[in-house]
């Protein structure tokens, strides 16, 4: 998912209830609450594709992330941003798969050695 994507869906993620819940009770019919939702999430999308980057530097995964939004709208985005981990202080990487992923790759060579020595050796 690149930067603006995630930038849009964290600010629909703020402004889509509001609209869900204020909706209904200037329209009443359920079809108006259904487009103004999409029209309000395609235009975050819109927002976000088209709103020029500062800095690519600032352009981080996580909870460090600068959207250039107030203080308080940053607070709500990086507490409910679950995603990374790091509110847990898991670390980005995690090693045991790795280690599998290795002993895997070196068995799949030692095979491959025993089939290209048996393919070699005359019977």
């Amino acid at each position: 998912m690149g930067y603006e994507e995630k930038r849009a869906l964290d600010i629909s993620f703020l402004v889509l209830p509001f609209v869900c819940i204020f909706a209904p009770i200037l329209f009443k019919d359920a079809a108006a609450t259904y487009w103004l939702s999409l029209l309000t999430l395609v235009g975050l999308y819109g927002w976000s594709f088209n709103t020029p980057l500062e800095d690519e530097s600032k352009i981080q995964r996580g909870a460090g992330q600068d959207l250039n939004l107030p203080e308080p709208v940053m607070w709500a985005i990086k507490a409910l941003d679950f995603g990374t981990g790091s509110e847990r202080g898991a670390r980005s990487e995690d090693k045991s798969w790795q280690d599998q992923l290795a002993a895997y790759e070196k068995a799949a060579e030692e095979l491959a050695a025993k089939k290209a020595k048996m393919a070699e050796s005359p019977k």
